[in-house]
Formats: C-alpha cells, sequence, structure tokens
C-alpha cells in the first residue's frame, strides 16, 4: 500500500513538472501522394526490399519511415539541449546533396554527437557493402528526379576528382 502511494505520489509530480510541458501526442505522418508507385518499385527490385527491410530496422526510428527525420514536435526541445536534430532523408532533406561514397562512409563510421547523446552508430560491423547501398538506393526513392540527378553529378565529380588525385 505505501508503495503504491509513493508510485503515485512520483507519477503527479512527473506529469506536472516543467518537462512535461514538451511531452505532445505524435501526429500522424501522411502517406506520401507516391506511396503507391513506391511500392511497385520496391516490389519489382530486390535491391530496393532489403533497402527498405534494412532502413526500416536500423534507420526509421531516428529519421523516419518515410525519411521525414525527427518528428516536428520533438525538434524544439532538441534544439534547446543544444544538439542538431535528426536529419529527414526524403525530398525536404539534404542528403541528396551527398555523393555517394559519403553516404556510404557515414553509414559505416555513423556520426558521434558531442554530448553523446543520440549518436548515430557505425554500421560497417552490422550491414556489408551491399546492405549500405541498398538502404541508399532504397533513400534515393524519396528525392524528386532533380535531386536524384544531382546526386549523380556529385558522386560523379567526387569519384573523378579521387581518381585524378590518385593519379589513375
Amino acid at each position: 500500500m505505501t508503495y503504491g502511494i509513493i508510485l503515485l505520489i512520483v507519477l503527479l509530480l512527473v506529469a506536472c513538472s516543467p518537462a512535461a510541458e514538451f511531452v505532445t501526442p505524435m501526429p500522424a505522418t501522411p502517406l506520401p501522394t507516391d506511396a503507391p508507385l513506391r511500392l511497385t518499385q520496391i516490389a519489382a527490385n530486390p535491391v530496393l526490399q532489403v533497402g527498405k527491410t534494412e532502413y526500416d530496422l536500423r534507420c526509421a526510428h531516428c529519421h523516419g519511415y518515410s525519411g521525414e527525420g525527427q518528428l516536428p514536435h520533438t525538434v524544439e526541445n532538441t534544439l534547446r539541449l543544444g544538439m542538431i536534430p535528426v536529419p529527414a532523408h526524403d525530398s525536404s532533406g539534404h542528403t541528396y546533396l551527398h555523393g555517394d561514397d559519403l553516404l556510404i562512409k557515414i553509414i559505416e563510421e555513423g556520426v558521434p554527437n558531442p554530448l553523446s547523446q543520440f549518436p548515430m552508430p557505425a554500421f560497417k560491423d552490422v550491414l556489408t557493402d551491399e546492405q549500405i547501398i541498398a538502404v541508399i538506393e532504397y533513400m534515393k526513392l524519396w528525392w524528386t528526379e532533380e535531386q536524384r540527378a544531382h546526386q549523380r553529378e556529385v558522386t560523379a565529380y567526387r569519384r573523378e576528382m579521387l581518381a585524378q588525385a590518385s593519379g589513375q
């Protein structure tokens, strides 16, 4: 009985604390209008199937199941804590600005957080090279054709510069 009363008091204190003001219900994420097309592309492509499976398992809990990034209602609190919000991988984000080699490196090595909270883990010992490429190919489904074209140019340019630098 005493433990029940103590638990009730603790729950009331937590619910009434200033931190409780940041707790809001999670909004439903609407399906993108091109979701049926994506499902058809995924169903027809084994690489995209692997990419979706691995992304949903290892990435979506932070970056969103539709690549939308950190939930909007949590961003303000993240910024107030002095941390950088989790980026979107869909067309609203900046992932398409990075070439494939950099995206591979980020997935392999992870991204440390200066506060040691919510770092992106390294996946080089978890995912194969093929699975990493599949995840990137899956994320590209969320980009516009212009973004995909830009990302292909960035990838090719970086590889050309690296080849020149190595004397090939």
